[in-house]
């Protein structure tokens, strides 16, 4: 993101909207296959296991004005919850723009709301959770409290440089790793969700987001619900993480709901 929203920032609106309609019109596994092959042209922010979900991020991008909204749209499962949450209105949040007036420019607003929202309350705890359970030790060092305070000192160019993220980090680890390994593709954790959901979850998935179920719920909309449903049973791979998002909800007010 860091690296991505200035250069978006220098291309004409129409150009971005054309350019986002025809990578809609891939699925992502249809653009991991393209990202495979094309991986050694692709600037280091493409290059990753994820190349069709990136692609797909980026377009939700188009129409974004402003440094917030593109945060907000990278972050977000649902970039429109007024078309899903019946009677939906908006509550101030630490990613309203108003609430980084004190940022001196959106790449600390951006690290900023990392730091006190995803990395925190998300990534931080599923993933050291998952790691240490195979006793792996994924962040420790990097959560140095002295580590982070001097992180916070460094000058932005010392951070993303030449479209290249964590540069002094690079830098230093240069001396000692050898450059194959640098180079490498971004490798994250992510789970096989489309599959699961289209195969060992199907039935799950399906109970709980059943038309009924969800109307007499009375918070989302069914319809936009059942659609969304279809789709990925058609193969959008796109709608997966909006689709798990829509279960962990009602897989929450099923378990929290009361009993009479």
């Amino acid at each position: 993101m860091d690296h991505v929203w200035p250069a978006l920032r220098k291309i004409p609106n129409p150009l971005r909207a054309t350019a986002a309609s025809m990578i809609r019109m891939f699925s992502t596994k249809q653009l991991d296959v393209v990202g495979k092959f094309a991986q050694p042209l692709l600037p280091d922010a493409l290059r990753s296991s994820q190349f069709g979900n990136h692609l797909h991020k980026i377009a939700s991008l188009a129409k974004c004005k402003e440094w917030s909204d593109a945060y907000v749209a990278l972050v977000s499962a649902w970039n429109d919850p007024a078309h899903l949450v019946i009677d939906s209105r908006h509550e101030a949040t630490r990613i309203d723009p108003i609430n980084q007036a004190n940022m001196p420019d959106a790449l600390r607003a951006m690290q900023w709301l990392d730091q006190t929202t995803y990395l925190v309350d998300d990534i931080l705890t599923k993933l050291d959770r998952a790691s240490m359970a195979a006793s792996l030790e994924t962040r420790v060092p990097l959560l140095d409290h002295r580590l982070v305070e001097f992180a916070w000192t460094l000058p932005a160019d010392m951070k993303v440089r030449n479209g290249q993220g964590k540069w002094i980090v690079r830098q230093v680890l240069n001396r000692f790793v050898p450059a194959p390994l640098m180079d490498r593709p971004k490798m994250g954790f992510a789970i096989p969700l489309e599959s699961w959901l289209r195969g060992p979850l199907r039935e799950w998935a399906s109970e709980l987001l059943d038309e009924r179920r969800v109307r007499d719920q009375g918070f989302l909309n069914a319809d936009v619900v059942a659609q969304e449903w279809r789709q990925l049973c058609a193969g959008g791979g796109a709608h997966q993480h909006k689709v798990w998002a829509l279960l962990m909800w009602m897989a929450w007010v099923e378990h929290w709901k009361p009993t009479s």
